[in-house]
């Protein structure tokens, strides 16, 4: 938490710099978000992640804007059993995942002060970081089943990808905008390690500030 606000602080002090110096802005929005992973089956359940963003807008004075974006998020599930070969198996596992995106969008306004929007387009997906914990036990033969906790490394390889869909608003404070939206992403290629397949795909509810360029 400390280093989200952390973040936060210093993205406001480089954008009111920016702003008093008249410096173009090569991002424009920037929020902070939650997330919920959708991966609900017999086996596995959702749970709740965070993440940071930042985008730029194109054709602002057009009620279609092009929208490119950069976003980290901590994606996390949990699973009741996993098993890994034969003789050994997770329970209760907890899935942590760090990845980043690069969505590609465009954004449907209507409205005149408030205005609501749609925005819809393909992302790609580079998973940085991962790991699991749970109650880990193997089995060797002639003997009793070894237990305990172990938390270790679940990197995962190669590009993800989807397609994502969102609603949001965006509300004038003073000379900027407050940005309020909710996405879900839903990606193509399944993860995991062959006997624990998953889908990556969750719900963001995102919250920020739109900056106005000024002249």
């Amino acid at each position: 938490m400390k280093k989200l606000v952390a973040t936060l602080v210093f993205f406001l002090s480089f954008l009111s710099f920016s702003q008093e110096e008249k410096f173009p802005l090569i991002f424009n929005e920037f929020t902070v978000s939650v997330n919920r992973t959708t991966v609900q089956n017999v086996n596995t359940n959702g749970r709740f992640g965070f993440g940071l963003g930042i985008s730029r807008t194109w054709f602002d004075a057009s009620w279609v804007n092009l929208v490119i974006g950069l976003s980290y998020d901590k994606i996390s599930f949990f699973q009741k059993t996993a098993y890994i070969g034969h003789f050994a198996s997770y329970k209760d596992i907890t899935y942590n995942l760090h990845s980043v995106s690069i969505p590609v969008m465009g954004r449907f306004n209507i409205g005149k002060k408030v205005k609501f929007f749609l925005e819809t387009g393909p992302f790609v997906d580079f998973y940085v970081s991962g790991n699991r914990k749970g109650t880990f036990s193997s089995i060797s033969s002639g003997a009793d089943p070894n237990t305990f906790m172990k938390k270790e490394k679940y990197v995962l390889s190669g590009i993800n990808g989807g397609v994502t869909v969102g609603i949001g608003t965006r509300i004038p404070v003073k000379s900027n905008e407050l940005l309020i939206k909710l996405n879900y992403l839903f990606s193509f290629r399944e993860l995991g390690d062959g006997q624990n397949n998953f889908f990556n795909r969750y719900i963001r509810l995102s919250f920020g500030f739109r900056l106005l360029q000024k002249g």
